[in-house]
């Protein structure tokens, strides 16, 4: 049939099949598009929808659709400790946890406002372009 498409995952695991990608990297794409078809189930939370269930659990929200400074700082804590990896939320990411995050294997980097001349920006796109070819 010319208008049938098999869908975008069958696709990209084909092109991974064609390609002979290694094992580890096409476990790590299950594991991926598992996640994603989740997402699109309804099976998990979208991180809006998590946000409004932790709105609406407050003990301090009133249903009026007016959030409060304490509603929101504590929906903004919940999702720093989520995204530092402190705080474990199933809904959100199914059995997958974020690593907490290391402070030993850190280092200083400052930000350096350079600006470069139309030249160099020149020449540096021109070598991203000759990477993309390979």
């Amino acid at each position: 049939k010319a208008d049938y498409f098999p869908g975008l995952v069958p696709l990209i695991f084909a092109y991974l099949e064609s390609i002979d990608c290694d094992g580890e990297t096409l476990e790590l794409m299950k594991v991926y598009f598992d996640f994603i078809r989740k997402r699109a189930s309804g099976e998990l939370y979208t991180p809006a929808q998590w946000m409004r269930s932790l709105v609406n659990k407050h003990p301090e929200y009133e249903h009026d659709s007016k959030v409060s400074e304490a509603v929101a700082h504590d929906v903004l804590q919940a999702i720093a400790e989520v995204a530092d990896g402190r705080r474990f939320e199933p809904r959100l990411h199914g059995e997958h946890r974020i690593a907490p995050l290391r402070k030993d294997d850190a280092w200083y980097v400052p930000l350096k406002d350079m600006r470069i001349r139309s030249e160099q920006r020149e020449a540096l796109l021109e070598s991203y372009a000759k990477r993309r070819a390979l």
